[in-house]
């Protein structure tokens, strides 16, 4: 039976490969037998976990269908395959549970952060800098005491007025590496979407 579609993607890449161990998960990662898949860590672990299973699914139905394609020309010549192919089978069909297991569980909360961290960049850029003000020049003239009040309120001013400055400058570099990072998540996710949102095709 075809598969429902998962997130938009087209359920011909979540049916069952013919071959594959059992899948084992955790927050750190999946296993089948001795081979083991780490979810990568770090401040975007979870967005490239997404696009390293969106890679994967492709590429490993790919194999699947080269391996199962040899499969079937051993057991039409000899009546069997050998230990070796099997067990790639297996291996392999491992490698597409590890990516359907991965996007079933993760695709949602991280595409609707990709989504949303691109409005809201956005929306900060659009925003603008925040109003740095001037100090006020010295008023010689009238300056009680020498001036020295005067001089104190202009130094507190000017200090006050730089500090801002340099805090928009930090934030629109922030905001433009942010967008060139976010944009850089969406094109890949809208990449591997273009081919998912597709049915499979085998390869021959």
């Amino acid at each position: 039976m075809q598969e429902k579609p998962v997130h938009g993607m087209h359920g011909s890449w979540f049916t069952r490969p013919k071959f594959s161990l059992e899948l084992r998960c955790n927050e750190k990662g999946c296993s089948c037998d001795k081979e083991r898949h780490r979810y990568p860590v770090g401040s975007y672990s979870k967005i490239n976990r997404l696009n390293q299973a969106m890679d994967i699914l492709q590429s490993a139905w790919a194999e699947d269908d080269y391996l199962l394609s040899q499969y079937t020309g051993e057991m039409k010549a000899r009546g069997k395959a050998p230990e070796e192919l099997t067990r790639e089978l297996k291996l392999n069909g491992c490698e597409i549970k590890y990516a359907q297991h991965t996007l079933k569980t993760y695709f949602g909360e991280v595409s609707t952060k990709i989504y949303n961290e691109r409005e809201n960049i956005q929306a900060r850029i659009n925003k603008g800098d925040k109003e740095c003000v001037e100090p006020a020049p010295i008023d010689w003239e009238n300056a009680p005491n020498d001036g020295i009040f005067e001089e104190h309120r202009y130094e507190n001013e000017s200090r006050s007025y730089q500090m801002c400055m340099m805090e928009n400058e930090v934030a629109r570099r922030d905001n433009e590496f942010q967008k060139e990072l976010n944009e850089e998540h969406y094109r890949e996710l809208k990449r591997n979407l273009a081919t998912l949102e597709r049915p499979r095709i085998k390869q021959r």
